[in-house]
């Protein structure tokens, strides 16, 4: 079984990559991953994302809500500043499938490092300096593509087109309508794998069912062999009999809060202390209404006071 559902797992990250990557090579620009995070990089996204104003990502979040919003569900935040929205659809883990827009801070920092005149003579950090761009603040736009194993970042920015605008919204309806079709391959191998389990539930199940109606019996029939005995012995007070994991349980109700419960593996062996017991309540309860303080105690264990 588990066997299918990873064949299954195989095939639907290996469609959704294939559907996905399509889309995300019509959008936009490749996000730059750069660890050091300098002021080239910034040059950069200043140069190809340019600036993305809360005009624009209003604008654009209302167009992705208007076409986006009838075959998926739609969340944002409430602010612009480090705002985000968030694409998933029905019945579908957020951890397959999932899609991002996000605003970002780019520029406008300390763009000098320090270690970068780590080994330069005074002449090759003149000339270094004197190549710098100072990069203004300015925003962009990152979206965030993760579908099955596949993720991608793009970035888009105010000079993103009307047409390339057209592109991106038309291929993510179009992925956003085949995924849940490919997502169900995956579904039909896990009801098959909750469907066994449920089976494989119910025959465990009703095995219990027939355990606990047989541990009715035995302890109903212990009830039965109890009652004359206790009779004979001498007792005519309230009492009840269970069985309580491995253990057969026998209780004397002295008063509405005073009992003496004994507990036993065996039947026989509760069977054989009926009379030691009775004999110990009814001296309990002529030592309980003398003048003293009784108190009975096993171990540590209060048990009657």
């Amino acid at each position: 079984m588990m066997n299918q559902i990873n064949r299954a797992w195989e095939t639907v990250n290996k469609t959704l990559s294939q559907i996905w990557q399509q889309i995300a090579d019509s959008i936009g620009i490749t996000s730059i991953e750069d660890g050091n995070y300098n002021y080239i990089v910034d040059k950069r996204l200043y140069e190809q994302s340019k600036h993305f104003d809360e005009n624009l990502w209003n604008g654009l979040v209302a167009r992705i809500e208007r076409s986006i919003g009838s075959v998926a569900l739609i969340s944002r935040n409430g602010g612009y500043d480090d705002d985000w929205i968030e694409i998933t659809l029905p019945g579908i883990d957020e951890n397959v499938f999932q899609i991002t827009f996000a605003v970002k801070d780019g520029g406008d920092y300390n763009q000098l490092d320090p270690n970068e005149a780590n080994g330069k003579s005074r002449t090759e950090m003149i000339e270094y300096l004197s190549k710098r761009v100072e990069v203004p603040a300015f925003k962009y736009v990152v979206v965030g593509i993760s579908a099955g194993s596949f993720y991608e970042e793009k970035l888009i920015g105010r000079d993103f087109s009307t047409n390339e605008l057209n592109i991106m919204i038309d291929g993510i309806v179009e992925g956003l309508i085949r995924t849940p079709k490919v997502y169900g391959l995956l579904g039909s191998a896990i009801e098959e794998k909750d469907k066994k389990q449920k089976e494989k539930y119910n025959i465990i199940r009703r095995e219990e069912q027939k355990r606990e109606k047989e541990e009715e019996r035995i302890v109903a029939d212990f009830a039965k062999r109890l009652k004359p005995i206790l009779e004979n012995a001498g007792w005519n007070g309230e009492w009840n009999a269970y069985k309580e994991f491995l253990q057969y349980v026998l209780v004397l109700q002295l008063t509405k809060t005073d009992a003496v419960r004994y507990q036993s593996p065996s039947q026989d062996d509760i069977i054989s202390r009926i009379p030691t017991l009775v004999s110990f309540i009814e001296n309990y309860n002529i030592l309980n209404s003398a003048g003293g303080h009784l108190s009975v105690s096993k171990y540590w264990y209060n048990i009657i006071v």
